[in-house]
């Protein structure tokens, strides 16, 4: 029986580790609804090549662009005074953020109001931080146009509700989950 033993050990010892790795990946994440539709115009993803600042790339399919070749750096997070390159804020969306861009000629209280939803954007649960972008931009084609990966939504005034429904339908579904 001793000669036994020390098998019959590591045989149970191995069951056990495989129990609770099958029970250990049973336990199901709480998962969005993955029937639900998203707001906003998909666009085809051109991909997420990284290019240095001054090196020609192809066409964006999307305006504000959504997808394809930027520069490798992101830009930090926050309300901007001043517009940035696309080429930059496509890195943004490559980490799951969202950018909200108005027309420079906005109206002052339309830019308020957005700077007031923009406070009141819920912060990554992965990351513990509010994960977008507000700029002036004036390549627009609407007064304001939101984007994520691959997402476009074109707004004519500050609409809190669809704002907030397009952030938290995007937040942190670029191809990149990190900060």
């Amino acid at each position: 029986m001793k000669k036994f033993g020390l098998p019959i050990g590591l045989v149970a010892i191995v069951a056990v580790l495989v129990g609770l790795f099958i029970a250990g990946n049973n336990s199901k994440p709480a998962v969005k609804d993955k029937n639900k539709t998203l707001l906003g115009t998909v666009h085809a993803n051109q991909g997420q090549t990284h290019i240095q600042p001054g090196t020609p790339h192809e066409t964006y399919n999307s305006n504000p662009p959504s997808s394809g070749s930027h520069y490798p750096q992101p830009a930090t997070w926050g309300i901007k005074d001043s517009a940035l390159p696309d080429e930059q804020l496509v890195h943004n969306l490559e980490h799951g953020g969202i950018n909200i861009f108005y027309k420079p000629n906005l109206p002052k209280d339309q830019i308020e109001k957005l700077k007031s939803i923009y406070g009141k954007l819920p912060s990554s649960e992965q990351f513990n931080e509010v994960k977008a972008i507000l700029a002036p931009r004036a390549a627009n084609e609407h007064p304001i146009e939101l984007v994520a990966w691959t997402y476009t939504y074109s707004l004519t005034t500050p609409d809190e509700a669809k704002i907030l429904q397009f952030y938290n339908d995007h937040l942190d579904k670029g191809p990149e989950l990190v900060p």
